[in-house]
């Protein structure tokens, strides 16, 4: 494993997430951090799309997964998105960072809440 990164900042998606229904009825807006931990080697000699990892790509799915989302709390939807980098090969551990901003109930007048998982994958 190298110290190689890619990091993909503020992924903006909507998706009805929270415990109480009264909390999933509305959309609400979500970012989510990825640090995708790959070797960008050969990526680097060869200046090829083909030997890295796509990033437009990850963020096109990464949105579409949240937007179809039945998760209920942040820390499912994390697992969901930790799961979908992992079909990628290149792609040997990551970290997702996701933050819910303002949201009803009695967490509100909070600036926000977030959740943050690393995972490996062999």
């Amino acid at each position: 494993m190298t110290g190689d990164s890619i990091s993909i900042d503020g992924i903006r998606a909507e998706t009805h997430i929270g415990w109480p229904d009264e909390e999933r009825a509305e959309a609400q807006v979500v970012l989510i951090d990825l640090v995708l931990h790959c070797d960008l080697s050969r990526s680097g000699l060869t200046d090829d799309l083909a030997d890295t990892v796509d990033y437009d790509t990850v963020i096109s799915e990464v949105r579409e997964l949240v937007r179809s989302s039945k998760s209920r709390l942040l820390e499912h939807l994390a697992e969901e998105i930790a799961t979908l980098i992992s079909r990628n090969p290149l792609v040997e551990r990551v970290t997702v960072q996701i933050r819910k901003e303002a949201f009803p109930g009695p967490g509100a007048g909070v600036e926000g809440v977030s959740v943050g998982i690393e995972r490996t994958f062999t």
